[in-house]
This record gives C-alpha cells, sequence and structure tokens, in this order.
C-alpha cells in the first residue's frame, strides 16, 4: 500500500516538476506593447455622456443598466508600430457586442439575438483592429440583455494577437491543463470503468465519478472562458451553467453509492429536493423561462445544503468502526471537493461584489482542489478497486470449486441440486437424461484408480464435445451423470445419445485396456401428468428407471459390467 501511494504521489509531482520546468525554460516574451486600458474611456447611455472614466467607475455605470440598455464605451488606442495584429480583448456578460473603429463597423456579436430576445451569455473577445497614424478611437457598444449583466467590468487589453492570446492562456495555464486533463481523464475511465463493470462489484460509483470528472473539465474551460479559443461562444454560457447545475445531482448520487449511504433517510430526502431543484431550474433555463444565471442564489443554497449532508453523514461514517478504508478515502474525497467548490464561490462572489480583485489564488483554488479530489480517487482506484476486483475473482474460483466437480471441472451434485429448483421455475418442456458408465467397478478392481479416473474424464469430454453449450452436464456420483436439454425433440436427444455411444467405441477401437460403454435412459417433463410435472426430481426419477432397464439389458444380452441391477 506505501509503495503504491508512494508512486502515485511521485507521479503527481512530477506533473508539477515539469510544469515549472516548461514555465521557467519557454517564458512569456510579448513581441510588442501590450497595454492594460484603465483609464480615459469615454461612456455614452441613453441618459449620461461621461469622458475620462477610469475601469472602475464603468464598472459601477455598467452594473447601474437594465435589461435592453445601451452604452458605448470609447477610447483612444495609441499607437503600436511594432504590433503585427492590433488586438483588442475584452470581456462582455449577457451582452450584444458591436465594435467599431473610427466610426466603422468591424466587429458584431449577438445583435441579431438582442433583437429576438434570445438567450445572451458571457464571453472573451479578440477583436483585430485595423490601425493607421491618424485618430484611432475605438467604440465598444454594448447591448445589455439581463438585469445586473454586470457587477463589474474587466480591464480590457490591447497589443498584438498573439501576445494577447498567449498572455490569456499564460495566466490560465493550469487552468487549461486541468480542464484537458479532466475531460481525456473522464472520457478514458468512463471506458474502463465499462470494461470492468461486470467484473468489479459495487462500480457504479466510479462510473457516476468519470461522469463527474468529464463534466467539470467541461465546466472549468467554459467557466474560464477557455473555450473562447475554440469554439463559438453562442452556448457556451449555456454548457458551463447546465455543466455547473448536474455536479449537484452527480455528487449525490456518487455520494450514496459509497457505503449504502442511499439508505440513510435524511440523504434520500435531501437527495430528492435538491436533485429536483436542480433539474427543474435546468428545464426552466432551456425552456427560456427562468436562465440560469438569474437562480444562482438558489443553487448556491443547494450546493451548502448539499455540503452540510454529505459532511454530517461522514461524521457518522468515521464513528462507524466497521467503515472501510475505500469509503472512509471517498469521504474525503468528497469533503476536498466540497471545500474547494464552496471556496470558489465564496471568491466568486466576493469578486462579483467587487470586494476583492482576481488573482493567482482566486483563480486556481478550484482547479488545485479538484487535482487533490483527483489524487483521492486514483489513490483509492488503484489502492482498493484492484483489490476488489482481485477478490471478486476469488469469490468465483471459490464458487466454482464449491459447484464443480473437482475430477471433471463439470458441474458436481451441489450444482445439479441447484439447477433441479431452477427447474421448478420453467414453464416449458425439458428433458433429463440419466447416464451410468457401465464397467466403472471392475476397470477401478483390476486396473487400479488411475484407470478408472482416466475413464470418467473421457467419458465427461466426450459429454461436453457432443451436447449443445446451452446443455446442463453434471456428474453427480461415481459413474453417474445426468444432462438437461431444453427445446429438444426425440430423435434429436437419441441422436446425441448415440453420438455418445459411437465417440465411446472409436476409443475402444483405439485402446483396448477395457471396455468403454454408457447405459442412457431420458424422460420429457410434458410425459408426466400436471400432478407430477411440477416437480423435476419425478422427470429425473423416470429417465433414471428407463436408464436402468437398458442397463439390466445390456447386463443380461452383452454380459457387459459387473453391477447388478434389482428390480423396480
Amino acid at each position: 500500500m506505501k509503495r503504491r501511494i508512494f508512486f502515485i504521489s511521485l507521479s503527481l509531482i512530477s506533473i508539477v516538476f515539469i510544469a515549472m520546468l516548461v514555465s521557467y525554460i519557454l517564458p512569456f516574451k510579448p513581441e510588442g506593447e501590450m497595454l492594460r486600458l484603465d483609464g480615459e474611456w469615454e461612456v455614452d447611455t441613453e441618459d449620461i455622456h461621461l469622458e475620462n472614466v477610469s475601469v472602475d467607475e464603468v464598472s459601477d455605470i455598467l452594473a447601474n443598466l437594465h435589461e435592453r440598455d445601451v452604452i458605448t464605451l470609447s477610447y483612444e488606442l495609441p499607437e503600436n508600430e511594432i504590433a503585427i495584429i492590433p488586438t483588442i480583448m475584452f470581456e462582455s456578460k449577457y451582452s450584444a457586442v458591436e465594435v467599431s473603429c473610427k466610426d466603422m463597423p468591424i466587429y458584431t456579436k449577438w445583435v441579431d439575438r438582442f433583437n429576438e430576445h434570445k438567450y445572451i451569455g458571457v464571453s472573451c473577445h479578440f477583436v483585430p483592429i485595423p490601425m493607421d497614424n491618424s485618430n484611432n478611437i475605438i467604440s465598444i457598444k454594448l447591448y445589455v440583455s439581463e438585469d445586473g449583466a454586470y457587477n463589474y467590468f474587466n480591464t480590457p487589453v490591447f497589443g498584438s494577437y498573439h501576445d494577447v492570446q498567449h498572455q490569456f492562456i499564460r495566466e490560465n495555464l493550469l487552468v487549461m491543463a486541468v480542464a484537458c486533463f479532466l475531460i481525456v481523464f473522464g472520457i478514458s475511465f468512463i471506458f474502463i470503468t465499462v470494461l470492468f463493470y461486470k467484473a468489479v462489484p459495487n462500480i457504479l460509483g466510479q462510473l457516476l465519478s468519470s461522469i463527474m470528472f468529464l463534466d467539470l473539465g467541461v465546466w472549468i474551460g467554459c467557466f474560464y472562458r477557455l473555450a473562447s479559443l475554440f469554439f463559438d461562444t453562442t452556448y457556451i454560457t449555456t454548457v458551463e451553467l447546465v455543466a455547473l447545475y448536474v455536479m449537484v445531482p452527480l455528487s449525490i448520487l456518487i455520494f450514496g453509492s459509497i457505503g449504502g449511504h442511499y439508505k440513510i433517510s435524511s440523504y434520500r430526502i435531501c437527495t430528492s429536493i435538491c436533485g429536483v431543484i436542480t433539474l427543474l431550474l435546468i428545464v426552466f433555463h432551456l425552456t427560456n423561462l427562468v436562465h440560469l444565471n438569474r437562480t444562482l442564489n438558489v443553487f448556491y443554497i443547494v450546493v451548502i445544503a448539499t455540503f452540510i449532508m454529505i459532511v454530517k453523514i461522514a461524521i457518522g461514517d468515521h464513528k462507524k468502526a466497521t467503515i472501510l478504508k475505500t469509503e472512509m478515502l471517498q469521504d474525503m474525497e468528497f469533503f476536498v471537493f466540497g471545500i474547494s467548490t464552496l471556496l470558489n464561490t465564496l471568491f466568486y462572489n466576493l469578486e462579483e461584489q467587487r470586494i476583492i480583485s482576481g488573482n493567482v489564488i482566486t483563480r486556481n483554488v478550484f482547479p488545485v482542489g479538484v487535482m487533490m479530489y483527483i489524487y483521492l480517487y486514483l489513490l483509492n482506484y488503484f489502492l482498493y478497486i484492484t483489490e476488489m476486483y482481485a477478490q471478486n475473482e476469488e469469490n468465483k474460483s471459490l464458487t466454482r470449486l464449491a459447484y464443480a466437480d473437482g475430477l471433471t471441472n463439470i458441474p458436481n451434485r451441489s450444482m445439479w441440486t441447484k439447477r433441479m429448483n431452477e427447474l421448478k421455475e420453467l414453464d416449458s418442456d425439458y428433458c433429463i437424461i440419466s447416464m451410468d458408465l457401465n464397467g466403472l467397478k471392475d476397470v477401478n478392481d483390476r486396473l487400479g484408480h488411475a484407470f478408472g479416473d482416466a475413464y470418467i474424464v473421457a467419458f465427461a469430454k466426450i459429454l461436453k464435445e457432443t451436447f449443445k453449450e446451452d446443455a446442463f452436464i453434471a456428474r453427480i456420483g461415481g459413474d453417474e451423470f445426468v444432462v438437461v436439454l431444453e427445446n429438444t425433440k426425440v430423435k434429436d436427444t437419441e441422436s446425441y445419445i448415440y453420438q455418445v455411444s459411437e465417440k465411446l467405441n472409436a476409443l475402444n477401437a483405439g485402446d483396448d485396456t477395457y471396455r468403454r460403454s454408457v447405459a442412457a435412459g431420458y424422460a420429457y417433463k410434458s410425459e408426466l401428468t400436471k400432478d407430477n410435472n411440477s416437480d423435476p426430481q419425478n422427470v429425473y426419477l423416470l429417465a433414471d428407471k428407463r436408464m436402468y432397464d437398458v442397463k439390466r439389458h445390456m447386463h443380461y444380452s452383452k454380459r457387459i459390467g459387473e453391477r447388478l441391477v434389482e428390480s423396480t
């Protein structure tokens, strides 16, 4: 165990070290000058016109806007002769965007959706600016589609296109790495879990965790605006919010699969309430009744209630002396994930209220928490899931030993008894064949038990080669065998018995050390009356009687075997 923990920890440390090394070897070197446009803005709305406005003042103005308001932010850009493609990067929130330079439109996004009253989300824009030596005034017109769309306005950045984009990536390098890792990790473990689904018991939680990792990767990529670099941003906010809200029911389901938590009444109540609320909010958003960003306060309450429920149950788990180590580790996973989620929510709201400003810590607290969650998940997976798989294989082996004949490896009398009970529930017709080897006692007495065992093993092999795969074959005594056939006609049954006899004759032709033969009798359930055919034991007794009749005939007509058969 310690060795596995060491190697997993070493792997994670190596990843962090490599990331730091790459960051040191490949530092970000902008091609030209980059400027943060944090002052001297000109603001125009329907009611006001202001000049020399700072970004903080712009944020105050935007915070007071309402649905359908329009605001124009203008800025005189400095000359940037070094920039290959002069570009401005800015973030819009629930607004259509129209950018113009010297009164000439150069970029438009979602104005048609604004006019049609459709949902508009949050996006990061990279807008190339055509520049010359004359007056370069850039105007950003925002068509606000939601009340309270802006609590603050992120400072736009101006510079060369590649510089602006690379700086954005650089600031979110860890976040991007975590998002990509989660998506790949989640998809990979979904396939791995499906492959092991039948082999490992109680693996539903692992499958749900894999889906959770995929969901987390999608949410992080959208929330930190990284998806803006690769995809059309029209529906990214919807994907982000749906992925966020889906985390609650997923978390509850995963936690419920740990140690039978789903049996706890408080869990079931919280699951029902929180799950229904989050799913309803998603439905309301998709049907355009209430947008998810307007119900975040409700979602936060659900998150806190879920976290309290998980902590309460986890504390109860740790007080139990019977709790498994894997369950304790899974409880710890959820505690770490819950803390990082709450911290991220806290920092996000503090930034929204402009109480604190975004920094490296607030930006990376959630990705780091998720990586710790993954570390604990992997630790649990490698330490306990593999052991669970081995234990399951051992249980299968013990089950096989309990129900398999030690000499022939076909089902034994215990398995035959189990099969008889199953036949009681069968409504359709079936056939039981009773078989008894001739001369086995004589072989054991004259040649020894090694030859007798070889006789039995060879006969079992013939049975497996002759009958269909779905036929039930068992050895229920020293020289006694039974076969159960379903949906088989009489001529097919007689054909099987004939094939068995012929294969025994073929063995006799190749080895005449002793004579091999078998007596067989069969009976169908349909031969008995309704009062008697409900018990498969009666069908077997009829088949066994017929087998003894055949054996008696073979004994007196051909003098085969030493066993005297009494009349029945």
